[in-house]
């Protein structure tokens, strides 16, 4: 049998580059074949930026970036961190192998969420090193050696600021009318950030054996869907195998399984950085919104009851003291209104988000990366301020 590669073959129309090359089969013949066309199309709608390379023959590897959100200024924008990558990684039989050992080992550790683990997000799952047979499978088939590759080459990382897994662990998602849901078995996951500045997950199960499930991103969430991007921002690679790589500091979870199970291989990268200061500026500012929030609700609660006491004391309204606590109810503010409006909170949090990328990498004002002889810590679990 034959198969021809087309390597480095581009289309460029509006900011998507088309990097086309198919899968080997015993014989190959290379064939390489450069194009490249510019055109000066405008597009109405928000959309992403697609680049595509190294596709086997059936399906795509897919670059989406991230719109910009923060638009005081538009330095730094877009960084490597603006990306979300969906590539394949994995051969047919390199997944199938990972799934089997998954599902044997995994079968009794799914009955409920793992909290010990996870405790603000906690997810049906188990820690790889928990299972010997898969930890040395994937050590066979040099997994973290192409991983890192992909990440480095991806996200402009160096090899010498990866340090190793924060976390690896195998999720199992059930659609609730599955005949193996219970209470305690999960169908989606809701939006979180994750305690890592590059986090993965890998397909393991086959797209044939479930419906819906993804990941969703709140930033993608108003572009228009194509390929593997779903409406709401919801990314489903085309085959098991594939990658999904991120920052762990976009918004994200897992979309609702709505028949079968999806099985996927979750990692968060201990990545150099961030810089000092950059995750405490963010998490301030979606605290104060988290704040804004809860005060205006608390207000609108304060007020609700005031006015079922007022309504029943109006008879005896007259004979109340100038300053009693009716006369001194404070209205709730339009700006606590404005602040607390779940558009201005989608704003402000994503805006938050797109400064945070734009300086979370450990690099030098010249773009250059920093050296560095030891990992910087950071959080080794999933932690939110949303």
């Amino acid at each position: 049998s034959y198969s021809i590669h087309l390597v480095n073959m581009r289309i460029t129309v509006h900011g998507f580059r088309l990097t086309l090359l198919s899968c080997y089969a015993n014989v190959t013949i290379y064939v390489l074949i450069l194009l490249s066309l510019h055109l000066s199309w405008s597009f109405p709608l928000e959309r992403a930026i697609f680049q595509i390379s190294r596709l086997p023959l059936t399906h795509f590897a897919t670059s989406i970036q991230v719109p910009q959100h923060y638009h005081a200024d538009s330095e730094g924008y877009p960084s490597p961190l603006h990306y979300v990558h969906i590539k394949p990684m994995l051969s047919d039989e390199e997944v199938s192998k990972c799934l089997d050992l998954t599902v044997s080992y995994g079968s009794t550790k799914w009955d409920k969420p793992d909290a010990d683990r996870h405790t603000n997000y906690a997810t049906c799952d188990f820690a790889v090193d928990e299972s010997p047979e898969l930890e040395r499978y994937l050590e066979e088939i040099q997994f973290q050696d192409r991983l890192w590759s992909l990440i480095s080459d991806d996200f402009n990382i160096p090899r010498d600021h990866l340090f190793g897994f924060l976390d690896l662990f195998c999720v199992n998602y059930v659609a609730a009318n599955d005949s193996l849901s219970s209470d305690n078995t999960m169908d989606r996951l809701e939006a979180h950030r994750d305690g890592s500045v590059v986090s993965f997950s890998l397909l393991l199960s086959s797209p044939k054996d479930f419906q819906g499930g993804g990941t969703f991103f709140e930033a993608l969430r108003n572009v228009e869907p194509e390929g593997v991007l779903y409406p709401d921002g919801v990314i489903r690679p085309a085959r098991a195998g594939d990658l999904v790589m991120h920052s762990g500091k976009l918004l994200h979870g897992a979309d609702v399984v709505t028949k079968g199970q999806r099985t996927i291989l979750v990692g968060f990268v201990d990545v150099a950085g961030p810089k000092p200061g950059v995750l405490a500026k963010a998490s301030t500012h979606w605290g104060r919104l988290d704040v804004a929030e809860q005060r205006y609700r608390r207000q609108l609660s304060k007020a609700k009851n005031a006015q079922n006491y007022y309504e029943r004391s109006l008879e005896s309204q007259k004979f109340l003291p100038k300053y009693s606590s009716i006369n001194q109810i404070v209205p709730v503010t339009d700006m606590a209104r404005v602040r607390a409006e779940p558009k201005f909170q989608r704003e402000s949090r994503l805006a938050a988000e797109d400064e945070l990328l734009r300086s979370a990498l450990l690099t030098t004002e010249t773009g250059e990366f920093e050296s560095v002889n030891v990992p910087i810590p950071v959080t080794n679990d999933d932690y939110t301020i949303l």
